[in-house]
């Protein structure tokens, strides 16, 4: 398939898969197409001049090397290619098809503006050129003003009746409006006309799903499949039958077709993204984030994508990449504020930031959210688990400041045991040893003999201690009258005391 009709293709997924995530609108609004009814090449007389064509080997290279460019996500490679079609163009400026191509380079781009404008150009020489009208149809959904979407349709319609895609369209414009019965209508005119027409039976489905009507939608599906050679390669219907069998709780079944409809194109991003739902819904959050990412791969501005990767990411453990995710959703998408509530959920059941979830679905509101009695009851419980949050970690803090006292009286008490031990030690290896002069260390005393002793051992009795001898006395006091150490006479005290009754008699003699 060439790139021009794989981005032709991409276009229309829009309108088969409505109901999908969509792309995000573009920001400028699409010119009214041109009903051009005379070719700009026609001479005076009304006949035809010959077209010069440009070199259609060189065109379809610059093509194909486009497409490996966006296949290989480099766009900085686009530019030299659309340069050089800009160049045929100006040479070859007549020929609808190379300014269509200009146009498909373009959306490459990511600029809608110019895209249009070419596919513009493309109509205004070839006005039957369908694939130009479907393009510019598919813009203007892009960008939300299904009115012109509408009219790009007709126009193409006009002057290719014959082309099964552009009645697709129609039908998937008045789904949108929720015009349901013109749409059953206009897809029953479209079978009627082409029974074969895949894009009529797929948005046929859809709608009566919108309707809630699984069994017609499962109908609808399961004929096309049946009856027209080939449908079962069709990717889109196998997703669609599996969004059915969804409605229909059959989980399985539709798991197995979404996974079908990814083997026939694996970079269908809307039957990753129903997959992905189902893995979340399992708490499959690996294999969920595995499939959201490549989703995202494929388009990095699609906030339904984001979103459901952020869940993916949240049940990860990976807030603060979950918290990014939401953000970047309503930068893309302001106007719908879903994602302030999945922000509220991350910051208060997860990152217990209460004050951050409060504010989350204050901006909810504020930003026009609907839910306001949803919101309302979560403001509450997010109040009330603020509180309790509080109070749990009050008493936490209260349980760390006894185990830090518990921990300071056990390092003290250790201590004061280790000081212990110390002294026990030196008091050991003092024992039987020579009395230093500072004196023998604690739980020891300089005994009689002059040396360490154990308190309470002969000859450590000290002054006032009871004895039974003097060796039960330290050095210096002996044992006295009262059976208690005190102090000993010096030697010559009592040599004194006896010469004192010859004074006695001194006196008497006096």
């Amino acid at each position: 398939m060439s790139m021009v009709d794989k981005l032709s293709v991409a276009s229309l997924a829009i309108l088969l898969l409505a109901g999908c995530p969509p792309k995000q609108p573009a920001g400028s609004p699409v010119d009214q197409p041109v009903d051009a009814g005379v070719d700009q090449a026609a001479g005076e007389d009304g006949a035809s001049s010959p077209v010069a064509e440009p070199p259609e080997q060189r065109v379809q290279g610059l093509l194909s090397e486009a497409e490996e460019a966006v296949q290989a996500r480099e766009p900085a490679r686009l530019q030299p290619i659309l340069e050089e079609m800009q160049g045929l163009a100006r040479q070859f400026p007549d020929v609808a098809a190379l300014h269509y191509d200009i146009g498909v380079v373009y959306e490459a781009l990511n600029d809608r503006l110019n895209a249009r404008k070419a596919y513009l150009r493309a109509t205004d020489l070839d006005p039957s050129l369908a694939k130009a009208w479907l393009n510019l149809g598919a813009l203007a959904e892009e960008s939300g003003d299904l009115e012109r979407a509408w009219r790009a349709y007709e126009a193409g319609r006009s002057h290719a009746p014959d082309d099964p895609d552009l009645v697709v369209g129609q039908i998937g414009v008045l789904r949108k409006q929720g015009r349901t019965e013109e749409a059953i209508a206009l897809a029953r005119q479209a079978l009627g006309q082409n029974a074969n027409n895949i894009g009529a039976y797929n948005n046929l489905g859809l709608v009566y799903l919108d309707q809630g009507n699984v069994d017609l939608a499962n109908f609808i599906y399961q004929k096309a499949l049946n009856s027209i050679e080939g449908a079962d390669s069709n990717a889109y219907l196998h997703c669609n039958l599996g969004r059915v069998y969804k409605a229909m709780d059959k989980e399985y079944l539709a798991q197995q077709e979404f996974d079908r409809a990814l083997q026939l194109d694996p970079e269908l991003v809307a039957a990753m993204l129903f997959l992905g739902d189902a893995r979340l819904d399992n708490h499959d959050w690996e294999g969920a984030a595995e499939l959201l990412e490549r989703a995202r791969d494929l388009e990095p501005d699609n906030p339904a994508i984001l979103v459901n990767l952020g869940i993916a990411y949240r049940g990860l453990g990976r807030f603060e990449e979950a918290a990014a995710l939401y953000k970047r959703a309503l930068e893309l998408d302001p106007g719908n504020p879903d994602p302030y509530l999945n922000l509220a959920v991350l910051q208060g059941d997860h990152m217990r930031a209460y004050d951050a979830a409060l504010a989350s679905v204050d901006a909810y509101l504020a930003a026009g959210g609907t839910r306001t009695e949803l919101a309302a009851q979560w403001r509450a419980d997010l109040e009330k688990s603020r509180e309790k949050y509080e109070r749990e970690l009050e008493r936490k803090r209260r349980r760390a400041e006894r185990e830090k006292q518990r921990e300071e009286e056990a390092r003290l008490a250790a201590e004061h045991e280790a000081r212990q031990a110390a002294i026990r030690a030196a008091a050991e290896a003092a024992l039987g040893q020579a009395c230093p002069a500072e004196g023998c260390p604690e739980l020891t005393v300089c005994n009689r003999a002059g040396v360490c002793a154990e308190p309470g051992s002969p000859g450590t009795a000290g002054m006032g201690d009871a004895c039974s001898s003097d060796d039960d006395c330290v050095a210096g006091l002996g044992c006295g009258a009262d059976a208690v150490c005190v102090e000993q006479a010096a030697p010559g005290a009592a040599e004194e005391t006896e010469a004192a009754p010859g004074a006695a008699e001194e006196t008497e003699a006096a």
